[in-house]
């Protein structure tokens, strides 16, 4: 009977992406009507936040 040892080592690395993170994601990939949009809607279930116009 043959017996043999061994060890061995794996190395992985994972991302988790947080509520946050995903939510950055998705706001880097709107465009400006979209981001406006979700600014208003945000507010309007918020009425702690305020919104800040600025012009050019």
């Amino acid at each position: 009977m043959k017996m043999s040892f061994g060890l061995e080592i794996n190395q992985s690395q994972k991302m988790i992406l947080t509520k946050e993170l995903k939510q950055s994601l998705e706001i880097l990939q709107m465009n400006r009507f979209e981001i406006e949009e979700l600014i208003v809607r945000e507010t309007n279930e918020n009425p702690t936040l305020e919104v800040e116009k600025k012009t050019r």
